[in-house]
C-alpha cells in the first residue's frame, strides 16, 4: 500500500497559511500545560466554539429555519447523555423522517452538545430530514470503553424511541468526524455481528467515516507498507492540527487496556466480521496520520462487495473544516451531504473499486 502521493502540503494550503499568518495554522505543538490539565484546556476550547457557533447561527438565522429538541439518554451504567435532535420547520412533525445520527470528532476529549449545533442545523436543513447529535462522555474523565457504549446506547435508544422522536426507524444513517468516525465504526461493527447472529439485516442503512480514527496506534500495521516512511501515521506525523503528540495525547487519554480491541480496530477486521456491512462513505484527508486507515478498511469492503463512495483531500490535513475560509471548506461541506444523501440512497451507483475521487489537483 502506498498513498503517499497525497501527503503533502497543498498548494491551497499553503497559500492560505501565507494570506493568514494570525492564524498559526501550521503551530501544533502541545504546550506541557496542556499535557499536565487536559481538562481544563478541553473545557477552554469547548468554550470558545460554542461561542462562535452561537454567533454563526444567529448570523445566519438557522433557528428561524430548525427545530430543535433535547433528550437525556440512559446509558448501561445509570447515567444519561445529552442527545440532541434538529429537524427542518419545514417537515411535517408527525410524519416520520430519514435521520442522520452523528458522532462528533476531538480525539474523544473535545466536544459538546453545543459546540455542533451549527454544523447540525445546516445539515438538517440541506438534507431535509432528521440529524441527531450524540454528546458521549469525553476523556480523561472517562475512559475506554465508555464512549462506544454510550454510542452504542445512543444508535438502540434512537432505534427504540423512533415513533417518538418522529424518525423512520427504516432510514437510519449513523455516521462521525475522527474520532466520531471510530464510534460509527464501531457501531455498525457491532451491529452487524448482532444482525448475523440473529439472522436478520443490519438495522442501518449506511455509515459516513470522514477522517476516521479506525486502528489503534500500539497495532498499527506498518508492515503491509514497503516503505515505512511512506504510512500515514510515519509520512505524516508532523502535519498540521493533527500531529503526533496530540494523537499520541488522545490515544494516552482514552486508556484502551487490549489495544487489539476489536471495536477500536475496525479496519483490521477479519473478512467474516465485516461481511455484511451496509454502505459506506468515506472522507479522507491526504496530509493526515489518520489517512492509510480509511484506505486499509475501503480496500476490505469493496472486495467483500459492500457499495463504497470515496473522497480524499489531498495535501489537506486532518480536520481542515474548521477553517471555514478555506476554499475546500466548503467542498467538505458539499461531499459530507452528497455522501449522506447517497447512503440513504440504496440505488445510488458505488465508486469504482480502488480508484478515490480527488478534490484537489495540486497536492
Amino acid at each position: 500500500m502506498d498513498n503517499s502521493q497525497y501527503g503533502h502540503p497543498s498548494k491551497e494550503w499553503v497559500a492560505f497559511g501565507v494570506a493568514h499568518p494570525e492564524l498559526h495554522i501550521d503551530d501544533n505543538a502541545l504546550d506541557e500545560e496542556i499535557a499536565r490539565d487536559p481538562a481544563t484546556y478541553r473545557d477552554t476550547a469547548n468554550a470558545a466554539k460554542e461561542e462562535a457557533v452561537r454567533a454563526l447561527i444567529a448570523e445566519e438565522k438557522l433557528d428561524e429555519h430548525v427545530l430543535v429538541e433535547n433528550y437525556a439518554v440512559p446509558t448501561r451504567d445509570g447515567a444519561t447523555i445529552p442527545v440532541r435532535a434538529y429537524r427542518p420547520a419545514t417537515t411535517n412533525p408527525y410524519q416520520p423522517v430519514p435521520a442522520y445520527l452523528f458522532f462528533h470528532g476531538g480525539g474523544m476529549l473535545f466536544g459538546s452538545i453545543d459546540s455542533e449545533d451549527y454544523s447540525c442545523m445546516v445539515w438538517a436543513r440541506r438534507l431535509g430530514f432528521a440529524v441527531i447529535s450524540v454528546c458521549y462522555r469525553h476523556t480523561p474523565d472517562f475512559k475506554f470503553p465508555t464512549q462506544t457504549n454510550d454510542a452504542w446506547d445512543a444508535l438502540e435508544w434512537v432505534l427504540t424511541n423512533a415513533a417518538d422522536i418522529g424518525v423512520d426507524p427504516d432510514c437510519i444513517i449513523v455516521g462521525g468526524v475522527s474520532a466520531g468516525g471510530c464510534l460509527t465504526a464501531g457501531v455498525v461493527f457491532r451491529e452487524v455481528a448482532l444482525a448475523e447472529q440473529e439472522g436478520r439485516k443490519p438495522r442501518v442503512k449506511g455509515q459516513l467515516l470522514a477522517i476516521p480514527w479506525l486502528i489503534h496506534r500500539d497495532v498499527y500495521p506498518t508492515d503491509i507498507f514497503a516503505d515505512i516512511e511512506k504510512c500515514s501515521i510515519v509520512q505524516c506525523a508532523d502535519a498540521a492540527v493533527l500531529p503526533k503528540p496530540w494523537y499520541d495525547l488522545f490515544t494516552d487519554l482514552l486508556a484502551v487496556e487490549d489495544p487489539k480491541e476489536p471495536i477500536m480496530n475496525v479496519a483490521l477486521a477479519a473478512d467474516e466480521e465485516l461481511r455484511g456491512t451496509p454502505r459506506t462513505a468515506f472522507i479522507v484527508c491526504g496530509w493526515d496520520m489518520l489517512r492509510d486507515e480509511a484506505f486499509i478498511l475501503a480496500d476490505k469492503l469493496e472486495r467483500l462487495g459492500v457499495p463504497t463512495k470515496k473522497h480524499v483531500f489531498p495535501g489537506l490535513p486532518h480536520a481542515f473544516r474548521k477553517y471555514a475560509d478555506l476554499p475546500s471548506s466548503k467542498r467538505w461541506d458539499d461531499r459530507t451531504v452528497e455522501s449522506i444523501q447517497w447512503l440513504l440512497d440504496g440505488d445510488a451507483p458505488a465508486d469504482e473499486p480502488g480508484k478515490w475521487q480527488s478534490e484537489i489537483s495540486d497536492p
